[in-house]
């Protein structure tokens, strides 16, 4: 736990658990950590670089930047849309904020295409 001092007085700041929290109390730039941490938390677990499950590998995936692999993007899209991942058994996000991220990503892969 990270420890800072405050006026004097030691203060903890306590880990962000909630991805929910994390997408509706951020800035622009805070809704990029947000898509991270949300592929992070129910994604890395199998599409990463050791195990490319299904080919796909989202831990080198740059959120910053959808336009530039337009096409992994719209895979993970339509997964997430129509509930196909997180499969089964695995930790799912609650569904506001499944929504929050599909529609985030849905608008950047717009604008993206708009370019």
């Amino acid at each position: 736990m990270d420890v800072r001092l405050r006026r004097g007085r030691e203060q903890r700041r306590k880990p962000i658990r909630d991805v929910a929290a994390l997408y509706w109390n951020s800035s622009k730039f805070g809704h990029r950590l947000a898509q991270r941490a949300l592929l992070d938390k129910y994604c890395l677990t199998c599409h990463n670089q050791r195990l490319r499950t299904a080919g796909l590998t989202l831990d080198t995936a740059d959120v910053n930047n959808v336009a530039a692999r337009p096409e992994l993007w719209e895979k993970v899209l339509h997964k997430v849309r129509t509930g196909e991942m997180p499969p089964v058994r695995m930790p799912r996000p609650d569904q506001a904020t499944f929504d929050a991220f599909g529609s985030w990503l849905e608008t950047s892969l717009d604008r993206a295409a708009a370019e």
